[in-house]
């Protein structure tokens, strides 16, 4: 704390020798008639209004002219009573004092040349002050803590009064400065945003504190005081601005928390503390990768529509619409047969037929939902659908029914193959073959189960029998099986192995004995077994 006064019609402080009255030269003014403007601007030993200097060493033994003008002016107070003081035209003395905080007072001295009565002290000021003055001893003391961050200045009116004349002085107190404060960022957190292709150098942004106190102890160096990440970043200590020095890849890390000093100049120094995050945006520079780089799954084929086939799983390392994934079926679906969901569910759209598509094989795209002016980046990938058999398909035959055979073969004798074809696969595609049991032909052929060939297995007589017809069921291993039904009809071809039979057999006729020459006599006839 600094004092310094600014005096009225009396002296505060010490006071030079008394000079007589004949060494003030040219002036007009006499006795106690001269006049604190004449004196301003006459007195040989006042550089300029309110700023006296000291009188040369011959004039050392004199009364001051502080003295000297105080007490013309109290004299000229005099004879206007106690009109005389802070009303008047104060001439300001420069010295200042400190108050400490060890030593809490000063002794405000005032002299007056008369005789009469005692001086006592008081504070005149209006406004509340923190000073008390004693009134005896002048002793001006702090009676309660100053807050220069507060009030920087104060201005005390003090009184001298001796009973019958007194004097006001404007006191000038300015508290100086100690490193109380720590310095206070602006924001209670920082938080910045920067994308992940920015160039090293680019400024991140700025973090700022202010200290209340001033000089040295206002002012501030900004370091960081965390481990983590001071090779991505820097922070210049005077202006505190964040500056990259790395390459950043939003992929490998979002976020960065900093801690950030501003430390001031007092001694002891003081500091604050900040944390700063700096978040890495995102750019669309990944697209989506599959895992794993193929999917395939097996079905029934009658599984019904809606039926969930395979899930297809992508993952983009980029962040909102950049990492978000629609997926579609590019080809090998010609037919529709599929749907994939949004979340990468391949279901059946349709009903499925092995028989006719046993196996797809279809492409699937994963597309991120980059906003413009961002690319949308995509990839592919295979699913491999394979249908499995169920025993929805019945034999079929594809050979003719109906055959023809020579009588009298030999027994054993291949007749035909009768083949019958099932579109399933495995068992339910394997066909075995039966004859059905019939007297008319029981004996006289047979039917091989697995390969479907039928045989003479008795002889054949056309004379007998020219045509036989056969029930044969064709039947698959499915479970349960499926049976197809063929008739087939065997024609018995003849061979010339039968004689000329009459018929009758005997035969009897009469003849008139003058029966002419050609005249019938009896009509035979013969039969052929053997067909023409």
């Amino acid at each position: 704390m600094r004092i310094s006064s600014r005096a009225g019609n009396s002296t505060i402080g010490p006071s030079y020798l008394r000079r007589p009255r004949s060494m003030w030269p040219n002036s007009s003014c006499s006795g106690v008639r001269m006049t604190k403007r004449c004196l301003l601007h006459r007195c040989p030993f006042v550089d300029s209004p309110g700023r006296p200097r000291r009188p040369p060493a011959a004039y050392e033994a004199q009364p001051c002219h502080e003295s000297y003008l105080t007490h013309l002016i109290e004299g000229e107070s005099r004879r206007r009573s106690r009109k005389a003081g802070h009303g008047q035209r104060k001439l300001p003395i420069s010295r200042r004092r400190t108050l400490r905080r060890a030593r809490r007072s000063r002794t405000i001295v005032a002299e007056d040349p008369d005789t009469i009565g005692s001086i006592t002290f008081s504070i005149q000021s209006e406004e509340a002050s923190p000073f008390t003055l004693d009134a005896k001893s002048g002793v001006l003391t702090l009676k309660e803590p100053l807050d220069r961050e507060a009030i920087s200045e104060y201005q005390v009116v003090l009184r001298a009064d001796d009973g019958m004349q007194y004097t006001d002085v404007t006191i000038v107190v300015q508290v100086t400065d100690t490193n109380d404060n720590p310095p206070a960022f602006k924001e209670s957190a920082y938080s910045f945003d920067i994308p992940e292709n920015a160039a090293r150098g680019s400024v991140v942004g700025t973090v700022a504190a202010t200290d209340l106190d001033s000089g040295p102890n206002a002012q501030l160096t900004y370091t960081v005081v965390s481990d983590w990440a001071n090779d991505v970043f820097s922070l210049n200590p005077q202006t505190g601005v964040f500056t990259l020095t790395a390459r950043l890849d939003y992929e490998e890390t979002q976020h960065y928390i900093l801690v950030a000093q501003a430390q001031d100049s007092g001694h002891p120094s003081l500091s604050g503390t900040v944390t700063v995050y700096i978040n890495v945006v995102d750019l669309n520079d990944n697209a989506p990768i599959f895992d794993p780089m193929s999917f395939s799954n097996e079905i029934l084929e009658d599984v019904p529509i809606d039926t969930s086939v395979v899930t297809i799983s992508a993952t983009d390392m980029d962040s909102g619409f950049n990492g978000k994934i629609v997926y579609s079926i590019t080809s090998g679906d010609d037919g529709q047969d599929f749907k994939i969901t949004p979340n990468g569910t391949i279901r059946t759209g349709k009903l499925l037929d092995r028989e006719k598509t046993p196996i797809y094989n279809l492409i699937v795209a994963a597309k991120d939902l980059a906003k413009p002016p961002e690319p949308r980046l995509s990839s592919t990938v295979q699913v491999t659908i394979q249908l499995k058999d169920v025993n929805d398909m019945a034999p079929e035959f594809v050979s003719p029914n109906m055959t023809t055979v020579s009588e009298n073969i030999p027994l054993n004798t291949v007749i035909m193959t009768i083949k019958a074809v099932d579109k399933d696969e495995g068992r339910n595609g394997y066909v075995e073959y039966f004859m059905e049991p019939d007297p008319e032909i029981n004996g006289y052929f047979s039917l091989g189960n697995v390969d479907g060939i039928l045989r003479a297995s008795g002889k054949l007589d056309r004379e007998l029998k020219s045509s036989y017809i056969i029930l044969v069921t064709a039947k698959d291993r499915g479970d349960p099986p499926n049976v197809t039904k063929s008739k087939i009809t065997i024609q018995i071809l003849d061979e010339n192995d039968n004689s000329p039979v009459f018929d009758p057999k005997q035969y009897s006729a009469s003849v008139p004995e003058n029966a002419s020459i050609g005249a019938s006599v009896l009509q035979v006839s013969i039969r052929f077994p053997n067909s023409d």
